[in-house]
């Protein structure tokens, strides 16, 4: 009976050393050292520049103002040099994209809400006309996009762009007068006699 005993507590020894030995081997075989490296892969790309100037003045990175010169239409009714109910003027603006690395979209709109020297100037003054050129002014020039939500738009391509030729916009503004609910403020604004100043919001984009 007492050997009986003893080969049992000699066989549960046995079983526990060998689950510690099989336990050992587990945490030795996963703790083994290896050759190990890292390394960091750095993708350099080089960012389009970005530089457009109105008119002479940078506004590439800042907003600007500028006054181009009134062109007025002739007119043997209005004095020179004077704008009156259903008499046009024209002015230009110069776009210059030299050192820009993509293509361009311009965008010209009056803001009717700034205009000054005039009191219905929503529905009195509007572009009612644009051409453009790209590179040297020559012949009659293109008729630009006009919307009544966007204004003048033009488009400028990469080519050109990089071959730093200048876009020239004549745009063309209307004193209107299309309806007679008008005459009571036109005439309020002849009587006044205040320079008008129209705002032209002028927006350069890269083309997507």
């Amino acid at each position: 009976m007492a050997n009986t005993t003893q080969r049992r507590s000699s066989v549960r020894k046995y079983t526990i050393l060998a689950l510690v030995v099989f336990a050992l081997i587990a945490v030795i075989g996963g703790t083994y050292s290896r050759y190990s490296s890292t390394g960091t892969a750095n993708a350099t790309v080089g960012v389009a520049q970005w530089a457009v100037q109105l008119n002479g003045t940078d506004i590439s990175s800042a907003s600007a103002v500028v006054t181009p010169s009134l062109t007025y239409a002739a007119n043997d009714n209005v004095a020179a040099n004077k704008l009156a109910p259903g008499r046009t003027a024209t002015f230009d603006v110069e776009l210059d994209p030299t050192g820009s690395e993509v293509a361009i979209d311009y965008t010209l709109k009056i803001n009717t809400a700034s205009i000054t020297g005039i009191t219905n100037a929503s529905s009195a003054i509007s572009v009612s006309g644009a051409k453009y050129w790209v590179g040297t002014i020559t012949g009659e020039g293109t008729n630009a996009a006009i919307t009544s939500t966007d204004g003048v738009t033009i488009s400028e391509s990469l080519a050109d762009v990089q071959a730093n030729k200048k876009v020239t916009v004549r745009v063309t503004v209307t004193w209107d007068n299309a309806a007679d609910a008008n005459s009571v403020a036109d005439t309020a604004n002849g009587v006044t006699a205040a320079d008008i100043t129209i705002p032209v919001n002028v927006t350069a984009k890269q083309h997507i």
